[in-house]
């Protein structure tokens, strides 16, 4: 400790300073004296034993050591370019361009002089401590010492004058310590730019030419992360994601977009909201007028896996002209209790000027975002609350596993209940209910029957959220156009990536609602015969005019409906 204090006292005036430099800075100006800083020599022979290994302090005295102690023969070859276009193309030859590096430059009376060092040359001559970054598994490909071999480069008006040490000495020739040339990485980008998939750019890099296996053979998905982020493919906005969603959120803002209606940010102060709390609401100009325009049924539910963050995703979603559901509003954040929702509804609500006069809401079994709308969107009459088909069903069947004793009990449940839940007449629902719960009786499943009878049967007003019987002619029968949704997201758009930045996800939201409306149009303009409204409608006009069954399916849910209800 006591040498340490030595080294930032002044031996001539005994006065202490904070940094060494500091007290070199006193010794020229107050003593006129020039201090002699201890030069540390990190060129070392590659060849030469561990133990025996000695500093050398120029790059000459290398070669000379290499030349005389180990007898070796060091070939240096001298070239002229006119410019420093030539000399780029003549070192892009032969790999120069990746299998050297650029040391260090200085500048000279009349122009500059540049250093390039082989990359397996080990610069610092010390092996680092820092335990940050793990090595690598094969091994560092930096050898123990300085490879002679560089390329030293003299740029002038006159011209570019080279000399090139040629030999390598102190490693081999191996394939992993090579890199991609110049022109295969832009070969690369322009590929990955143009949308050709990571799977094909390495199926066509397997492809061997002339017996040889060159470094492209050997490409792997870290080469193309590293040149995605190179190139900057994925056009970041800015490293840090949440910088880079605020920068987003910006370019909407200038171009006159004002499609985010609600943004918390991280660290900012938001009524009801903590500080680590983020929130942001989306819906461009198409949602909101799909919105207006299609406010009779709303359905609302949260996903997940969609960012590297892990913030759930709250779709809202209506019914268009030609019945598929199209998103009307996006809310990211990082919960997805009622308190956001509240938030968000509300946001929503200054967005378009005016509460939503839904007649219909359909969610799952969780009642936030039910008691949510219905605060914020406060209109003359309460919008009826129904239940997603496939939600509850899957309710019955995680119950039915654990409650249910017999084993074919638990085989025929499914069956039965979807029969009582899609039943359309109500006399015959009531009566399919009770044979069950008899059934259930007899068979001494009380567990079960007791669940079923305090969470979907307690009351009427229950049963009609849930059973088709009371949803003839709403509109809909089932959440499956948000499902639907989450499907062509996460699968088409995402492609199964689940670590999507926070704002390469706002683009992928911002596609998605485009092709959805380009796709609206298209089936307007050019509607197909073979799509699944059209086949439905046909079918049911069909066998309603030739009265074929007693039953036919209803043209906008999809439900079983008898004929004289419609007569």
């Amino acid at each position: 400790m006591d040498g340490e204090n030595d080294k930032l006292i002044c031996q001539i005036c005994k006065k202490k300073y904070s940094s060494v430099s500091a007290k070199y800075r006193h010794l020229r100006d107050v003593h006129n004296e020039q201090p002699i800083a201890k030069q540390t020599v990190h060129i070392k022979c590659p060849i030469c034993p561990q133990e025996e290994k000695v500093a050398l302090e120029s790059h000459d005295m290398l070669i000379n050591h290499l030349q005389q102690i180990h007898s070796l023969s060091i070939k240096t070859s001298l070239f002229t370019f006119k410019n420093e276009e030539e000399f780029e193309t003549w070192r892009a030859l032969d790999n120069r361009n990746v299998d050297y590096v650029k040391r260090r430059d200085r500048k000279i009376s009349d122009g500059q002089v540049v250093y390039y060092e082989c990359n397996r040359s080990n610069f610092s001559g010390y092996t680092s401590q820092c335990s940050k970054r793990s090595m690598k598994t094969g091994g560092s490909i930096k050898i123990s010492g300085f490879c002679p071999s560089r390329i030293r480069v003299k740029i002038c008006n006159t011209g570019v004058d080279v000399k090139f040490v040629e030999t390598h000495v102190g490693h081999d020739d191996l394939l992993r310590s090579k890199h991609l040339t110049k022109d295969q990485q832009e070969m690369i980008a322009s590929k990955l730019a143009a949308g050709v998939t990571k799977e094909r750019i390495l199926e066509d890099a397997r492809t061997i030419t002339g017996n040889k296996l060159e470094r492209i053979n050997v490409l792997k998905r870290a080469d193309l992360a590293y040149i995605i982020r190179k190139f900057n493919i994925e056009k970041r906005r800015h490293d840090d994601d949440m910088v880079a969603t605020t920068l987003k959120v910006k370019e909407w803002n200038s171009q006159g977009k004002n499609y985010v209606f609600l943004f918390k940010q991280i660290g900012e102060t938001y009524p009801g909201l903590k500080a680590e709390d983020f929130a942001l609401g989306f819906m461009n100009d198409d949602m909101e007028r799909k919105l207006k325009q299609f406010k009779r049924i709303i359905c609302i539910d949260g996903t997940h896996g969609t960012n590297s963050r892990h913030y759930d995703l709250t779709i809202v979603l209506v019914k268009d002209e030609n019945k598929i559901g199209f998103p009307v509003a996006f809310l990211l954040s990082n919960r997805l209790d009622q308190t956001i929702q509240n938030i968000f509804f509300d946001a929503l609500k200054s967005k378009i000027g005016e509460p939503v006069d839904a007649e219909y809401i359909m969610t799952d079994d969780d009642i936030k975002y039910y008691n949510a709308w219905c605060q914020a969107m406060v209109t003359e009459r309460k919008p009826r609350r129904l239940l997603c088909t496939w939600h509850v069903i899957k309710n019955w069947n995680i119950q039915g596993r654990n409650k249910l004793k017999n084993v074919d009990n638990k085989k025929e449940m499914k069956n039965r209940m979807r029969k009582i839940l899609k039943e359309t007449d109500v006399s015959t629902f009531h009566k399919m209910k009770d044979e069950y719960f008899k059934h259930l009786e007899e068979g001494q499943e009380n567990e079960f029957l007791k669940y079923l009878k305090n969470y979907y049967f307690q009351s009427e007003e229950r049963i009609m959220m849930w059973a088709h019987c009371h949803r003839v002619n709403v509109g809909i029968n089932t959440n499956m156009a948000i499902e639907s949704l989450n499907k062509v997201l996460k699968y088409n758009k995402m492609r199964g990536n689940q670590n999507l930045r926070v704002e390469k996800l706002l683009d992928t939201l911002e596609e998605l609602v485009n092709e959805k409306m380009w796709k609206n149009i298209i089936d307007t303009k050019r509607p197909s015969a073979n799509q699944y409204q059209a086949r439905v409608n046909r079918e049911a006009h069909s066998k309603a005019e030739n009265g074929l069954t007693d039953k036919v399916v209803c043209l906008e849910t999809g439900l079983d409906v008898n004929v004289q209800s419609l007569l």
